[in-house]
């Protein structure tokens, strides 16, 4: 072993080098070398821990800016309504559209959904008399219980 700089180097069998740092003591001591960890890997870790946060923090940061900007950007998520009016004589399509299901809906799908929209637009509960009519019409044509007149009356 050959002593470098406060140093001692040591060769394992593996042929790989590994260095112990020893610290000199007083001179009237009987054994002049202690053991010391290495004083460098606790200097460098904070530093290098402080950084890789910082720099994750930006990352975050950066990816975060994009996110919101591609949300103010995307366009209004509004739903469609029909605009049309009422036809005079009630068409499947047409109730199928008051009733927000498919015009080839199985029976039990168009209870409930009549259920649903009534519940809605009950005339009890501030919902207007008209429109309750056209909703319980729309059920009778996709239930082809009954024709419908052409009126909603």
């Amino acid at each position: 072993m050959t002593k470098i700089h406060g140093c001692l180097v040591k060769v394992k069998r593996k042929l790989e080098l590994t260095v112990i740092q020893y610290s000199f003591l007083e001179p009237n001591r009987s054994t002049p070398f202690i053991p010391q960890p290495p004083v460098f890997t606790q200097k460098m870790t904070t530093p290098f821990f402080a950084g890789l946060a910082i720099a994750a923090a930006a990352l975050a940061g950066r990816y975060g800016i994009q996110a919101w900007q591609a949300f103010k950007t995307r366009p209004p998520r509004v739903r469609k309504f029909y605009g049309g009016g009422f036809q005079p004589k009630m068409t499947k399509r047409e109730a199928a559209l008051i009733l927000g299901i498919r015009e080839g809906a199985r029976p039990d799908k168009v209870r409930e959904a009549h259920r649903r929209v009534m519940i809605a637009n009950h005339p009890d509960a501030g919902g207007s008399h008209y429109l309750a009519s056209k909703i319980n019409e729309a059920k009778d044509v996709m239930l082809e219980k009954t024709k419908s007149s052409g009126s909603a009356f």
